[in-house]
């Protein structure tokens, strides 16, 4: 008995080191696969005994997008489960904002964020009627953390973050779980693809269920868990607010409670148990 028996998942960027990990161990948990972008990996899942078809079509369009959900549902009855892997890599160069061109920032937003969205608007209406389903969206930690090179990737997944949280609001009257994962590296390293399958599969299972709008962090062998942004400190004036008086007391009462300026890397500081 596998943890995902009878369930059926699809894997968006298939082809990406990641997005096989999961997919394959999907697989090896009892999950019928429709794998995108990766024909070759759907010969290997079913050499190994399990199922699986390959879609081939760019998922960053309405149709397409629709046309992956449907695979699922023409293949195997339903869609259970929708690992949104963006792809992170291709064509993709650090960049200072000063100096990015219109056409690296829309690569990015049309890679990431617009692939994302719009895999899952056509899994949601799927996993809606059938009052069931797992949305896993992957996001970068330059969009919680920050880096140099990063603001159109940083821009893109946060608005990923966003779209996680606000479905998994939207959707938790229909049982449909929304989360995200955030693969980091660090001095030392950082998560193999074999690290970072686990913990999809395990969102994508029924044990699961009750595990919604978070954000969790994989680092090597650590799985954390990310806060979200909240109130920290307020600050009431009965007369209202002008510029001198809250520059006679905002550094003091705001300061202590400011996020640090710092880069993922710097962030990411401790020595990793590999």
């Amino acid at each position: 008995m596998g943890l995902l028996d009878g369930k059926v998942a699809v894997v968006t960027n298939s082809g990406t080191e990641v997005g096989q990990a999961i997919a394959l161990l999907m697989a090896d948990e009892g999950a019928r696969l429709v794998v995108h972008d990766s024909e070759t990996l759907a010969q290997e899942i079913r050499e190994r005994g399990s199922e699986a078809v390959a879609f081939m079509v760019p998922v960053s369009s309405w149709e397409g997008s629709h046309d992956l959900v449907q695979t699922a549902v023409e293949h195997f009855g339903r869609l259970d489960m929708l690992v949104n892997n963006a792809d992170h890599t291709t064509g993709i160069r650090d960049r200072l904002l000063s100096d990015m061109s219109k056409e690296e920032w829309e690569g990015v937003a049309k890679a990431q964020l617009k692939a994302s969205f719009l895999c899952a608007r056509a899994a949601a209406p799927q996993m809606r009627s059938q009052r069931q389903g797992r949305l896993i969206h992957f996001a970068l930690p330059e969009a919680l953390i920050g880096g140099t090179g990063r603001t159109h990737q940083g821009a893109a997944q946060m608005a990923v973050v966003g779209l996680s949280r606000n479905a998994a609001i939207e959707l938790e009257r229909y049982h449909v779980t929304s989360n995200c994962i955030v693969p980091c590296d660090g001095p030392g390293g950082g998560p193999e693809p074999t690290d970072v399958a686990p913990l999809a599969v395990f969102l994508g299972s029924d044990a699961a269920e009750g595990i919604s709008g978070q954000i969790f962090g994989v680092r090597a062998k650590e799985i954390f868990l990310f806060s979200q942004p909240r109130i920290q400190r307020s600050i009431h004036n009965s007369r209202g607010w002008t510029p001198e008086r809250l520059s006679a007391i905002f550094e003091t009462t705001m300061g202590p409670h400011f996020t640090p300026l710092e880069s993922s890397d710097a962030y990411f500081s401790w020595d990793l148990d590999l």
